[in-house]
């Protein structure tokens, strides 16, 4: 006898309102320009269009998916390895794929309370959930999406003197956290473990932190002041940032950026500048943005 059982999606799947586009009506307009949907005024570049008929007699082929001639010309032109950069149907695809790789049952991805409306969807399609982080004047507010962030852990290892950690990144899941990065000893090991047992609501710590001699730092020390001054040597190149005040630190190849900058997309343009610089291994973005007078 035949079984009558039929598949059925993941948990929480039927509960996701599809995505929505742009608004397609406006009064005394037969089809609109959706300029939320990023269709254009002006009309296709006349470039591209000239570029779509040169290829016309190719268009029937499967097109390259890793879209590696593109990610070339990318990294060509803005000096960044092909290698770190990824290229999407959209973004829409690219947060598919973010959310996917990164997220899923019992974390927790956060975004602005008037960002993309595919964030909560990517989220829960994951099977994450989702949190809208307040924003200040329809601004993202980096510093309380930062708060969200482990916040507890980090706050009790940076806070007690036995843990002499160059880098500790925390990862919360279900109450689980995972501690990795670099300690002097055996001794800060243990105790870094130990500080997060204490933490409210951990119920398990894997403690993968690596132990580095002080022997061994002089060489980390050298090749962080080699990524500090290339950091610094792009931003000067950045014609947005090369009036602000950023300041440039590194530690263990992870780059602290500190100062003032005007407005909040100059502190994102900073961030991305930095990650790209050959070496660095993740940014902290500590820079304030100037109050409105």
């Amino acid at each position: 006898m035949a079984s009558t059982q039929r598949p059925a999606p993941q948990p929480g799947i039927l509960d996701i309102a599809p995505y929505v586009g742009g608004e397609a009506k406006a009064p005394g307009f037969e089809r609109p320009i959706r300029l939320a949907s990023n269709e254009s005024a002006l009309g296709p570049s006349p470039k591209v269009i000239a570029a779509y008929h040169a290829h016309a007699d190719e268009i029937f082929r499967y097109p390259d998916g890793h879209s590696t001639a593109l990610r070339e010309a990318l990294g060509k032109r803005h000096g960044i390895d092909p290698a770190r950069i990824v290229c999407g149907g959209g973004s829409d695809d690219v947060i598919n794929l973010l959310t996917s790789a990164y997220a899923g049952p019992g974390d927790e991805v956060l975004y602005g309370r008037h960002g993309f409306s595919l964030y909560p969807i990517a989220a829960r399609t994951a099977g994450a959930t989702p949190i809208a982080v307040p924003e200040k004047d329809l601004t993202f507010d980096v510093d309380a999406t930062l708060a969200r962030v482990t916040a507890k852990t980090k706050i009790a290892l940076a806070a007690d003197a036995r843990v002499k950690g160059r880098q500790i990144e925390v990862k919360t899941t279900k109450g689980v956290v995972m501690l990795r990065g670099k300690v002097d000893s055996d001794v800060a090991k243990q105790a870094a473990g130990d500080i997060t047992k204490m933490v409210d609501g951990v119920a398990t710590v894997k403690n993968d932190l690596e132990v580095v001699a002080p022997s061994k730092r002089e060489a980390v020390e050298e090749k962080d002041e080699a990524i500090t001054k290339r950091v610094q040597k792009k931003i000067a190149k950045e014609s947005h940032l090369k009036n602000a005040h950023i300041a440039v630190q590194t530690n263990a190849g992870v780059v602290s950026l500190t100062g003032e900058v005007p407005d909040i997309l100059t502190s994102a343009h900073a961030s991305w500048t930095a990650w790209f610089v050959p070496g660095v291994k993740s940014v902290k973005n500590d820079l304030t943005v100037k109050e409105k007078a």
